[in-house]
């Protein structure tokens, strides 16, 4: 592999801790090529009492621009797969993981230091993904999402009684609510039978967003616990 970088390499190499192993670049090379293909990054000072590695700032003297590239990109990964290095799912920036269970991003995304997704408090890791699997499952918008696009649906009906939000999904005009009241799909009027072949113009609410019902109140007014529960009945964990 050819790593060095020609145009820049005009003394011998020494990485941020200022230990010099040799006068040519050989040995280095050869050891930053070695711990590339280790994966064991990112490479330490060849001086046997020195705890210090060569980061990609000093590898700039002694790298050209490609094998820099493949340096630190291999050092991402490497940190990634340990758990030590996170992206936020917004804007990607990078966060080394910290002892907090939750990383602030400088673009305003709260992220959990376990698993890189959006911050879920009260929720663990586990339960964050079962709800967001059902949620996305039924075109539901999560009350973690941080997504400014939500899902619309139209021909609902609000029952004219508690306003819950009802859909049709085949047979005749005649609808019953969970809270007893029965009504006319076309109308809403209280149901008779005269309803069956009702002609008045639909009372239908034309555009609805599918948004989980959290939503559309202020997190911070919300018990932890309370919303826990919530969650856990949508999906079944509990």
């Amino acid at each position: 592999m050819d790593l060095e970088n020609e145009d820049r390499f005009t003394h011998p190499f020494s990485p941020s801790c200022g230990h010099l192993y040799c006068n040519c670049n050989s040995c280095w090379l050869s050891h930053i090529s070695e711990s590339i293909h280790a994966i064991k990054l990112p490479a330490a000072c060849l001086n046997a009492d020195c705890c210090g590695t060569v980061s990609v700032a000093s590898a700039k003297s002694l790298l050209n621009s490609s094998s820099l590239e493949l340096y630190e990109q291999t050092i991402i990964d490497a940190l990634k797969s340990k758990g030590s290095l996170i992206s936020c799912p917004e804007c990607k920036k990078l966060h080394f993981t910290a002892r907090s269970l939750h990383i602030s991003c400088s673009c305003g995304s709260s992220l959990c230091s376990h698993c890189s997704s959006v911050n879920h408090f009260p929720l663990g890791c586990d339960a964050f993904e079962q709800y967001n699997t059902y949620m996305k499952k039924n075109d539901f918008v999560s009350v973690f999402s941080t997504s400014s696009e939500t899902p619309i649906i139209s021909d609902l009906v609000k029952c004219p009684k508690c306003c819950a939000l009802m859909q049709k999904s085949e047979g005749c005009n005649h609808m019953r609510c969970k809270c007893g009241s029965e009504f006319c799909y076309q109308c809403g009027k209280g149901w008779t039978s005269a309803h069956y072949g009702c002609k008045a113009a639909s009372f239908t609410v034309s555009k609805i967003a599918l948004v989980d019902v959290f939503t559309s109140n202020s997190k911070s007014l919300l018990v932890p616990s309370l919303l826990a529960m919530a969650i856990a009945e949508r999906v079944n964990i509990m």
